[in-house]
């Protein structure tokens, strides 16, 4: 199914497909458009990516962490954010007619212990982001899923961001660690390619976001 909704996999190397199905299979995540992990095609290699959806279950499994949500926020709706001492978090969408373009995006996570915490990303960090990091985006615009499916890949972004400050279990830690991973051998280790690889003629160039 996956092969069929995105045909550019074809021409990535077999190696490539079985480890990211691999991987997949290992962290429990299943290849689809809503959100849970993405096998990504660039120059003839398949990149592993979890979807924000994927993330959230993997940060929340361990059951330190209850639920995690993420929220764009347009123009025209009520949207106060606060850090320090007393944080706070306020989101009033208005009516679908008068909402305009995307300005922020947010995510917010509840703790076992009562706990809460929020990261607010202005949608300028979000394509900072996505220009810095993503190089399937600088080569190959077409057919980036930056291009494709930018609002969940700026939810994710947010949720990462998010995740660095949540108390998350080794377990979790690790298998987040594969998110933008390759691998040429299904033997071999992954690694995960930067923008300092690419003028290596041996690396796959297939990191996508930060």
């Amino acid at each position: 199914t996956t092969l069929k909704t995105n045909p550019k996999l074809l021409e990535c190397s077999i190696e490539s497909i079985l480890s990211c199905v691999l991987t997949s299979a290992q962290l429990g995540l299943e290849p689809s458009i809503n959100g849970s992990c993405h096998f990504v095609p660039y120059k003839g290699q398949a990149s592993f990516q979890i979807g924000y959806k994927g993330l959230i279950d993997l940060v929340c499994r361990k059951g330190d962490v209850i639920n995690i949500v993420a929220q764009e926020v347009r123009e025209g709706d009520v949207f106060h954010y606060e850090y320090g001492r007393n944080e706070t978090l306020k989101h009033v969408p208005a009516p679908n007619e008068d909402r305009g373009e995307i300005e922020y995006f947010y995510a917010y996570a509840n703790m076992k212990n009562g706990g809460f915490a929020f990261q607010v990303m202005h949608i300028s960090e979000i394509e900072k982001i996505r220009d810095n990091h993503s190089i399937s985006y600088k080569f190959d615009q077409k057919n980036s899923i930056w291009v494709k499916h930018f609002e969940a890949m700026a939810l994710k972004s947010c949720i990462k961001k998010l995740v660095k400050y949540l108390p998350i279990s080794v377990e979790s830690q690790s298998a987040i660690s594969y998110d933008e991973t390759v691998r040429k051998d299904i033997t071999a280790d992954v690694f995960t390619v930067n923008d300092d690889l690419i003028s290596e003629p041996d690396i796959i160039e297939a990191k996508e976001v930060g």
